[in-house]
């Protein structure tokens, strides 16, 4: 992050920039259906009775799917059927694109606060109401003059 100097304008506009990039991660959210943890797992088994054809390792039985996860410590883990394989494929899906979408916006709001904290030129003439602060850079202290619209 660069902490050259921002006019008011400049950081105004860029904090625009940051409110309209997080209302759009913010409207991808809504479209999220249903979201699942844990994860999908095709199994395949074996019964162990010598005289049967998955006592090959190439030919035991399956697939079966399973969805694991954990909850309060333990592990569970669930048997699905086909139908319930592309449901939970999906909602699993959709988990991920929230985590993005959440990593993102944090992102966002990283960089809006770097903006807030770098050091501002006040604009002449501004209407608005003012705040002071001081801070370091590097072995510079310097004052910051905010102005934050009521």
């Amino acid at each position: 992050m660069s902490h050259r100097r921002l006019s008011e304008a400049e950081l105004a506009r860029r904090l625009d920039a940051c409110r309209a990039d997080y209302a759009a991660l913010k409207n991808q959210i809504d479209a999220i259906g249903f979201i699942c943890e844990g994860s999908l797992n095709e199994v395949y088994t074996s019964c162990r009775n010598p005289n049967c054809r998955c006592a090959d390792p190439d030919q035991r039985h399956g697939p079966y799917w399973q969805l694991t996860w954990k909850h309060d410590g333990k592990t569970v883990t669930r048997r699905l059927n086909t139908d319930q394989v592309a449901l939970y494929r999906e909602w699993t899906a959709n988990r991920d694109k929230l985590a993005d979408l959440v990593y993102q916006m944090r992102r966002v709001s990283h960089r809006a606060g770097g903006y807030w904290s770098a050091p501002r030129i006040p604009d002449s003439g501004s209407q608005l109401d003012s705040l002071k602060g001081t801070g370091e850079y590097g072995n510079e202290a310097y004052e910051v003059q905010c102005r934050v619209q009521g």
